[in-house]
């Protein structure tokens, strides 16, 4: 039997067709859904990332300041520190006479640091 030009064995497979498509149009939408999450799933990770990263930094910092404050209580001189730490000697100094400083304060008030960290020095 014919109507126009599609053949009853073309009119058969539609339904295998209509489903495979639907079905394709289903794994397309899946995939999405999938690549959203997983984009989400990522920020979520590096926002951690960058959260551990300052955590520890933070620590460190503190732990380093707090180790320039114990040498300079035993008396090893500002020099030493400095070239141990690689920090200028003015900083370590600060960082010795002013229990309270951080590092990151005593740093970013050295205006000869911006100078010296693009030279690649200390």
């Amino acid at each position: 039997m014919t109507r126009g030009n599609v053949t009853t064995e073309m009119l058969r497979h539609v339904p295998d067709a209509a489903e495979a498509a639907l079905a394709a149009r289903d794994a397309m939408q899946s995939a999405s859904r999938r690549r959203a999450v997983a984009t989400e799933t990522a920020h979520h990770l590096i926002d951690n990332a960058f959260a551990v990263e300052k955590a520890e930094k933070d620590a460190a910092s503190a732990e380093l300041a707090a180790s320039i404050r114990r040498l300079g209580a035993k008396a090893v001189p500002v020099d030493d520190i400095a070239d141990l730490c690689h920090l200028p000697p003015h900083s370590v100094r600060a960082l010795i006479d002013q229990p309270t400083a951080t590092i990151e304060r005593v740093l970013s008030a050295d205006p000869a640091r911006e100078e010296t960290h693009q030279i690649g020095a200390r």
